[in-house]
């Protein structure tokens, strides 16, 4: 009995068409299983279906996830790894805009995407797995950027709220932590030798992840070997967390 396979199994992926996520869609349709992209934008087509959903429309996200839902019959796992950052210019500028913004995609949307793939499961009667894409900023402060590191910090807990609430019905939630990986969300820090550096020396590896290196995670979360694992926070940081001086 292989623990691993993934093979066959239709796991959606929210935010598959750039970053974390589409190396995540490219390496799980390696694996034989059935990608269903989520995102404002594709430029690749390791898919087997691909919906144009924007997430900052949360007022008619949930029925478009609904649809989705019903066409694909069976999803076996989700992974929300969608996400936006808007750093503040000064520590003590305050922008609702900007915060509203970042909650709605990495929190709002997450929380409805969730709830309506958990409930397709729980009708379904599947044992599914559903990961959602938390940060380091989620268990630390970082300079500048209250939205983002609250809205994460929030997510966090979410993934944990509906782990309690549906572990009884053996549908599993839990959260991939991300250190600093090489993405276009990191363009501007990675424009900067001086950030590169900065950022490289502040883990016990040394260095920036590679993208390739968040999906052996994800692949156990949504594999049976991980079956007796929920509500955890699975760190993927080069040990960011766990350095001090």
């Amino acid at each position: 009995m292989n623990l691993f396979n993934l093979k066959n199994k239709t796991i959606m992926i929210v935010g598959a068409g750039r970053g974390l996520g589409l190396e995540l869609s490219n390496y799980l349709f390696k694996q034989g299983a059935k990608i269903i992209g989520i995102d404002q934008k594709f430029n690749s087509n390791n898919f087997s279906k691909k919906f144009i959903i924007d997430l900052n429309k949360t007022a008619s996200l949930k029925k478009k996830i609904e649809i989705v839902t019903k066409k694909l019959k069976v999803i076996d796992g989700l992974v929300f790894c969608a996400g936006v950052t808007k750093p503040n210019k000064k520590f003590n500028s305050y922008d609702v805009f900007k915060f509203n913004e970042v909650f709605r995609v990495n929190l709002q949307s997450a929380y409805i995407v969730n709830y309506v793939v958990a409930n397709h499961m729980l009708k379904k009667n599947i044992q599914g797995s559903i990961i959602n894409f938390t940060s380091i900023g989620a268990h630390q402060a970082f300079p500048e950027n209250p939205y983002y590191t609250s809205s994460k910090s929030a997510l966090r807990h979410l993934t944990k709220s509906f782990a309690y609430d549906y572990g009884p019905k053996n549908i599993r939630f839990n959260n991939i932590v991300p250190g600093y990986f090489k993405t276009p969300m990191n363009k501007k820090t990675l424009s900067s030798k001086k950030k590169i550096t900065e950022r490289s020396k502040r883990n016990l590896l040394l260095r920036w992840g590679k993208p390739l290196e968040i999906c052996g995670g994800v692949h156990f979360l949504l594999s049976d070997a991980s079956s007796y694992i929920t509500a955890t926070d699975l760190v993927i940081d080069g040990g960011w967390l766990t350095k001090g001086i």
